[in-house]
């Protein structure tokens, strides 16, 4: 995620899947196929990401290329949806870029940023990255959660839960706040 002028956002989410079923050697109401387009040991799956009110999707791409993928809501959430089938040994890797305006508050010298990632219960546990990149010229103040802070960059790596709530504040260096500031009271 990036932060932007104006309280915007470009979030890239990406999805890695690796499917290793294996093609024989059980039964095959284990490994399939379950229909006549797939092959023993395929993995069939609908990967969803949403995100907050008001984004929009700016691009997707399933295995490095262009992909389109549906759209539609739920419970005011936009989401975007691909359906796939990933043979056996393969990997997936789905990346969908939005843009969100209105995300943060504050303004060049300064602000705050909170994010909600909420998980899903899978059979193993999910692994999450999430690095959020404060907008150029600022850096990371404060994390609510302990983040591994890199100048204007703050990520928090784990096990996905419910609800994973981050909140976290920036500011420009004093010399560049102080120009910021008097620049936006000069008519």
């Amino acid at each position: 995620m990036t932060l932007g002028g104006a309280g915007q956002a470009v979030a890239t989410t990406e999805v890695q899947l690796r499917n290793d079923a294996p093609t024989h050697g059980q039964p095959r109401y284990v490994i399939g196929p379950r229909s006549s387009a797939a092959h023993a040991g395929d993995q069939i799956s609908l990967v969803t990401v949403s995100c907050a009110p008001g984004c929009g999707l700016a691009n997707a791409t399933r295995n490095g290329r262009s992909t389109v993928l549906r759209v539609g809501s739920e419970l005011g959430l936009p989401w975007y949806q691909d359906y796939v089938t990933i043979p056996s040994g393969s990997d997936y890797d789905l990346q969908v870029r939005t843009a969100t305006g209105g995300v943060w508050s504050g303004n060049s010298s300064g602000g705050t940023y909170r994010l909600t990632a909420l998980g899903q219960t899978t059979i193993r546990p999910t692994d999450v990255r999430i690095t959020v990149h404060a907008p150029a010229g600022t850096v990371i103040t404060w994390t609510s959660l302990p983040m591994h802070v890199d100048g204007g960059a703050a990520t928090w790596q784990g096990t996905a839960v419910p609800s994973l709530e981050l909140e976290m504040a920036f500011r420009a260096p004093l010399p560049l706040r102080l120009w910021r500031d008097l620049s936006r009271r000069l008519p």
